[in-house]
C-alpha cells in the first residue's frame, strides 16, 4: 500500500510569527538608467499638428509654401528674400507613423494634398518684420478713412428710429 504524504497548506508551513513579507527576499532593484522622456500623445481625435518646424536657427522665420501655378508662387517668395531650407534634421510636425515629409535633394518638402508639394521656406526676422510692419501700416491707413467724413465719434453710429401710426 502507498505511503500517503500530508499535504500542508501555505498558512501551515508557516511559522506563526513568520509573515510573507519575512519569506520574500530583497531584490535588488533595476539601475537607474537615463530614460528618455515620453513622447508626447496626440489624441486621435484631437488636432494634430502636422506643419509645425522645430530646431530651426533663431532669426529665421519659415513658411510653407505651395508649389501651385507652375511654380510662380515659389518665384514670388524667393524675390521676397525667402530661401529653401535645407537644414538635417528639422522636425516637422507631430509624430506619425507614416512621414510624408521628404527631402527632395537636400530642400524639405511635403506632400499636402491634391496632388499639392509644400516647400519649407524661410526668411530672416529682420525682414520678416519690415513686412509685417508694412503690412499692418497699409491696414492702418485703409482703415483711418472709414472715418475721415466723421469728427465727432457720436456720428461713427448710425440710430434707427421707428414709429408705429395707429
Amino acid at each position: 500500500m502507498p505511503k500517503k504524504t500530508q499535504v500542508k497548506t501555505r498558512a501551515q508551513r508557516l511559522d506563526v510569527n513568520e509573515t510573507t513579507e519575512d519569506l520574500v527576499e530583497d531584490v535588488p532593484k533595476r539601475p537607474n538608467r537615463d530614460v528618455s522622456p515620453r513622447p508626447t500623445r496626440t489624441p486621435v481625435a484631437g488636432n494634430r499638428d502636422r506643419l509645425s518646424v522645430k530646431g530651426l536657427p533663431e532669426g529665421v522665420v519659415p513658411r510653407w509654401v505651395n508649389d501651385v501655378d507652375d511654380g510662380s508662387r515659389i518665384q514670388l517668395f524667393l524675390d521676397a528674400g525667402y530661401q529653401f531650407v535645407t537644414a538635417k534634421g528639422l522636425m516637422v510636425g507631430d509624430r506619425t507613423v507614416e512621414t510624408s515629409t521628404k527631402d527632395t535633394g537636400s530642400i524639405r518638402t511635403k506632400n499636402v494634398g491634391q496632388g499639392i508639394t509644400a516647400y519649407l521656406m524661410a526668411l530672416d526676422r529682420e525682414l520678416y518684420t519690415e513686412d509685417q510692419d508694412a503690412k499692418h501700416a497699409e491696414i492702418d491707413r485703409t482703415e483711418s478713412t472709414m472715418f475721415e467724413d466723421s469728427i465727432n465719434p457720436e456720428d461713427r453710429y448710425g440710430n434707427i428710429n421707428v414709429s408705429f401710426e395707429g
